[in-house]
């Protein structure tokens, strides 16, 4: 009897503890490097068979998205660089404001028409930066915020505190 236990445990151990362990190694291997690409053997058409087959299954998807993932950064980051790439080239003012008219991002050319620099304005409202243009400026904003329609050709008398004159923007 003892010589059959002995034989039961290792026939128990061989054929789902080391299946098994050999399993949760290649996970934690694989959470490691974080290399997807990796496949455990599933030679077997019992149970384990079929958790290694399902593992490199999900392991397949995660490698999957990992690209998508990958690609839609690499995507993301050239558009950065594009548009980063305009607002330091164009000649005319651009700016992004938020939902209360706060400035998120402007170029140089904007800040300087303003009178002041980039730093001084992203983060501040339009009624900061130019209260006179700012409760119209302000509608404007609300009613491509409230229709996500685009508006154009709106114009709009500007004093930049560094100048005595008026200016007529246009805003699109």
């Amino acid at each position: 009897a003892p010589a059959t236990h002995c034989l039961q445990r290792r026939t128990i151990r061989r054929a789902i503890s080391e299946p098994v362990q050999a399993l949760a190694a290649a996970a934690r291997d694989v959470t490691k490097r974080q290399d997807y690409g990796r496949r455990v053997p599933a030679p077997r058409n019992d149970e384990i068979g079929q958790l290694a087959r399902d593992f490199n299954s999900m392991l397949a998807a995660i490698e999957e998205r990992e690209l998508a993932l990958r690609r839609s950064e690499e995507l993301a980051r050239r558009k950065r660089i594009e548009i980063e790439t305009i607002y330091a080239t164009a000649e005319i003012g651009l700016c992004v404001v938020d939902r209360d008219c706060r400035y998120v991002r402007i170029n140089k050319r904007l800040a300087e028409m303003s009178g002041r620099t980039v730093d001084a304005i992203v983060g501040r409202t339009i009624g900061e930066i130019l209260p006179d243009i700012a409760p119209t400026v302000a509608a404007i904003c609300r009613k491509i915020f409230d229709t996500g329609e685009p508006v154009i050709n709106v114009e709009v008398q500007v004093r930049a505190p560094s100048s005595q004159v008026p200016h007529c923007w246009m805003i699109n």
